[in-house]
């Protein structure tokens, strides 16, 4: 992990705390990394994400839990912006047509039918957007 990644973890278990995750707080920022705010939003969104990956835990399990998972999704959004600005920096554009090709092209050497594959993100919670 970066410097600078673990700079801004730390801010945001000191700044937001617990209190940032509760269900009455939906709107902020959770984490700035560069210029590129992360909301608590949409931290909270993946983590449900994440949640809905591991299955169904009690609730027990889903507050011992909850920390690392925390941990994992603001992990994962940062490396999202950072791909991004890195991706921005170096002129780099993704097309949807490149996606695309990219995806029938991987479903094809595993011999893998789009169908199974839409319905595999579906059960994970997720979307080919």
């Amino acid at each position: 992990m970066t410097i600078k990644k673990t700079i801004v973890i730390v801010w945001l278990v000191l700044a937001c705390g617990t209190a940032c995750f509760g269900a009455a707080y939906r709107d902020g920022i959770a984490v700035v990394v560069n210029n590129d705010v992360i909301t608590v939003a949409e931290l909270n969104g993946e983590v449900e994400m994440l949640f809905k990956r591991i299955g169904k835990p009690s609730a027990a399990e889903k507050e011992k839990l909850l920390p690392e998972v925390r941990t994992t999704a603001v992990n994962k959004l940062i490396d999202d912006i950072l791909i991004r600005q890195e991706a921005a920096r170096m002129n780099i554009v993704v097309t949807p047509e490149n996606v695309e090709a990219t995806i029938q092209g991987m479903l094809q050497d595993r011999k893998f039918p789009m169908e199974a594959f839409l319905d595999t993100l579906a059960k994970d919670g997720g979307t080919i957007d």
